[in-house]
């Protein structure tokens, strides 16, 4: 089926015969995405694996994403840090709530859990708490970047707007995509200093330490020998937008389903009861396996709606 939304040319595959055919044989071909106006520009396209095109650079990235950073070694190295970063978490709630007498913003705990998460992915260390200027404005910012690049833009529809921006939506992208990457660049300045004080061939290495590292081709095929810095301050601030604005939605998404949901909530808290013998008691990651029902529950909140990214043609 065919559409034309606005002076886009769109292919709807309703067919699963068409789709495999498509996505198996012809993938490579069709493997371009589209990307919107307000993600084009200014330092959030420039070494960039969320908008950068399927191609050489694009399979380098990837190729290292799937080599050095989330594979089964480093993430099982983590578990305990992902564990102080959950109980953590509880401790700042029940500090900020006042053991149930305040109104606290959820959402603000989640991405603190989130963001110290990556942090110790990246440099080895927290780097926030509640309190955190820096952290809150993080977050107002990348939160500002998703509101905005997912806002209907009529210069996705009609391409010779784009250098217009009719509705000023690229603008503001760019703006606060750049506040974030500054805040982004300064917790790597602050890693680097304390890299070059502390260098020890004998430490586990963090995703900075990869990137810094990284030697790569001899430039043939777009391949760059080594990343620059700006391709590593980009890196690092998709590696925290991507992992604590998604993170924090779901979880937020997740909470108030089950809130507007009272029985799912009580099987819920019923099957975690029956679990464990003291309510004091915590879960933990080695407890999953022994509650598959709790896997069930977790795509709870994604039954309501499927999400499917478009493709586009990287040849036509």
């Amino acid at each position: 089926m065919t559409l034309r939304l606005g002076s886009m040319l769109t292919v709807v595959i309703s067919s699963s015969e068409v789709a495999r055919e498509i996505f198996k044989k012809h993938d490579a071909a069709l493997a371009g995405r589209k990307i919107y106006e307000a993600m084009k520009g200014g330092k959030s396209s420039d070494g960039s694996l969320i908008t950068a095109q399927y191609g050489p650079y694009w399979r380098m990235l990837r190729r290292l994403c799937t080599t050095q950073f989330f594979v089964t070694r480093r993430l099982d190295a983590m578990s305990d840090v992902r564990s102080r970063c959950v109980h953590q978490m509880l401790r700042f709630v029940e500090e900020g709530g006042q053991n149930g007498t305040k109104t606290i913003d959820v959402g603000r705990y989640f991405f603190v859990m989130a963001f110290n998460l990556i942090g110790n992915l990246m440099f080895s260390r927290d780097l926030l708490d509640p309190d955190s200027k820096r952290g809150y404005e993080f977050l107002y910012h990348t939160g500002k970047v998703m509101e905005f690049a997912g806002k209907p833009n009529v210069a996705d529809f009609f391409p010779l707007l784009r250098f217009i921006d009719p509705q000023g939506i690229r603008r503001k992208t760019q703006f606060h995509v750049e506040r974030a990457f500054e805040i982004a660049g300064e917790f790597i300045k602050e890693r680097t200093e304390v890299r070059e004080r502390e260098r020890s061939d004998e430490k586990t290495k963090d995703y900075l330490d990869v990137l810094l590292e990284f030697r790569g081709g001899d430039g043939v095929d777009e391949e760059p020998a080594r990343f620059s810095a700006r391709d590593i301050n980009v890196t690092v601030f998709e590696m925290f937008t991507a992992g604590t604005d998604t993170t924090t939605s779901t979880l937020e998404w997740a909470l108030a389903e089950l809130l507007h949901n009272p029985r799912t909530l009580t099987k819920l808290q019923n099957l975690l009861r029956t679990y464990f013998e003291s309510p004091n008691q915590k879960l933990q990651e080695e407890d999953l396996p022994n509650l598959p029902k709790l896997f069930l529950w977790k795509r709870f909140p994604f039954l309501i709606e499927g999400i499917r990214f478009g493709h586009a043609s990287s040849d036509v």
